[in-house]
């Protein structure tokens, strides 16, 4: 299910940069940030060291990890510190950079595939198809 999600993301989303080539880059930043706080708020909270490990790498995969981040957090709110983070790395990205963001905690592949009641659909799978029809709604309007 995870890889068709994903072809049929990169399809919707080829479709919208090339629709709105001229605000493409905005764009990119706009879906880029919108997935990963869809990433954060769909991750399952213990103590929010997952949910603060999500990583954005621009055309590179950002496979580091923070044992310390995180600290106590609600399911409800997200880590500002990664937030900004997040913020940062993808304010840089341009048109035709690959966008990519990971959680390399060793148990992230466990509760993509519903080891955690607070997330029984993962949290990959799930954004990628909410991103996938909002790119869809955004395709009509261009």
């Amino acid at each position: 299910m995870m890889a068709r999600a994903n072809k049929d993301f990169e399809r919707s989303l080829a479709q919208y940069v090339k629709k709105v080539d001229k605000v493409g880059t905005k764009g990119i930043r706009k879906v880029a940030l919108t997935a990963s706080k869809l990433l954060m708020t769909k991750s399952p909270v213990d103590e929010g060291v997952f949910r603060a490990n999500w990583q954005v790498g621009v055309n590179t995969i950002n496979r580091s990890v923070d044992m310390e981040a995180g600290g106590n957090q609600s399911k409800f709110s997200v880590d500002s510190s990664t937030l900004s983070r997040h913020n940062s790395v993808i304010g840089s990205v341009d048109i035709g950079d690959s966008v990519n963001i990971s959680n390399s905690m060793p148990y992230a592949m466990r509760l993509e595939h519903g080891w955690s009641d607070q997330a029984p659909a993962g949290m990959v799978t799930v954004t990628l198809i909410e991103i996938k029809n909002e790119l869809d709604r955004q395709n009509k309007k261009v």
